[in-house]
């Protein structure tokens, strides 16, 4: 199936693509969903939505798309109010005859690599979409401008969730998190005659948090933080890589600390800096290989060639054993 650059560059674009498009005829639901894909007919989950009159939406079969996988398994038939606060782009036209469009970023955390890839091919075609650094940016005219995640949700879903008992998510601390109400993580341009002005921000990029390393507190342990070094480079080239061992040996080092352990979970392991540096001080204790595992895994020294190489996981290390042994603190 092909990926097809089908920008969407104003209301009157989102109106012709709707009108002219044939709604997809499935196999279980005929053309009940009045599904109208927006590029490729074979990713009939990139398609337009009509939400009334005077605005259009363009979803990817996510949260708060009539057509979408939540909507059909959980049987939720979106309002306006929900399609509108969810598309990822929203084109709308006002009574004044103004035309707003709508860019939104996911909703969550988590990396939503589906909608970038969806945004940067709907965009209008003066922008685009970057993703540095772990933040998404809509770039136009040489500036870039932060799309912030979202922790916004349709309020019909998150009242089926929360009002139903025996719903399998209905306690889960990401729905918790979760709002009907918008976030202002949005970014709103108005469309004139061509071209785009910003006219409602989403929110402020956040600033990295400055890290402090506790210098005296790491010397103490200097000579057992080199033993260890030497030990995990002599170890790297043996110590595998499957997913399940690395797994089983992280959840050893979590269950003999009495704390939960979740794979799917990311950064450091959530055990006392006292026990690290206790198994640290004692040479070649028992659980120095699971540490060993823990940070190989996390590092590129399997694939060390040159003097470069070395200095940048040596760098990872000691980011690494700092955050392990409690050597930082954050402001």
């Amino acid at each position: 199936m092909a990926k097809y650059y089908t920008s969407v560059n104003s209301f009157a674009d989102a109106e012709q693509y709707y009108n002219n498009t044939r709604p997809v005829n499935e196999r279980d639901h005929g053309t009940k969903y009045d599904l109208r894909p927006i590029g490729d007919r074979a990713r009939k989950w990139e398609h337009i939505v009509k939400i009334d009159k005077f605005s259009y939406g363009l979803f990817d079969y996510s949260y708060g798309d009539p057509c979408g996988w939540h909507a059909r398994y959980n049987d939720l038939e979106y309002g306006v109010a929900d399609m509108k606060r969810m598309a990822p782009i929203l084109w709308e036209k006002l009574p004044d005859g103004r035309e707003l469009m709508y860019v939104r970023n996911g909703t969550g955390q988590m990396m939503h690599m589906a909608r970038y890839d969806f945004l940067e091919r709907v965009l209008p075609r003066p922008m685009r979409l970057l993703v540095r650094g772990g933040k998404q940016y809509v770039r136009y005219q040489d500036k870039n401008y932060f799309l912030a995640k979202r922790k916004v949700l349709p309020k019909l879903l998150l009242d089926r969730v929360r009002n139903d008992p025996n719903h399998i998510n209905n306690r889960t601390r990401w729905y918790e998190e979760k709002q009907w109400r918008d976030d202002g993580a949005q970014l709103v341009f108005e469309h004139k005659a061509g071209s785009y002005e910003l006219v409602r921000d989403g929110k402020e990029e956040p600033k990295p948090p400055k890290i402090k390393v506790l210098k005296d507190k790491k010397k103490k342990h200097k000579q057992a933080i080199e033993e260890f070094w030497k030990y995990v480079c002599t170890m790297a080239p043996m110590i595998s890589m499957d997913w399940e061992y690395v797994r089983d040996m992280r959840a050893e080092l979590c269950a003999i600390n009495g704390v939960r352990y979740a794979h799917w979970e990311r950064g450091t392991l959530p055990i006392p800096d006292k026990f690290v540096l206790n198994v640290l001080n004692k040479y070649n204790n028992d659980y120095w290989l699971h540490l060993a595992v823990d940070f190989v895994s996390r590092s590129d020294i399997k694939d060390v060639s040159d003097t470069d190489d070395i200095k940048r996981v040596r760098a990872q290390f000691n980011r690494w054993i700092n955050s392990m042994c409690g050597f930082t603190t954050t402001k």
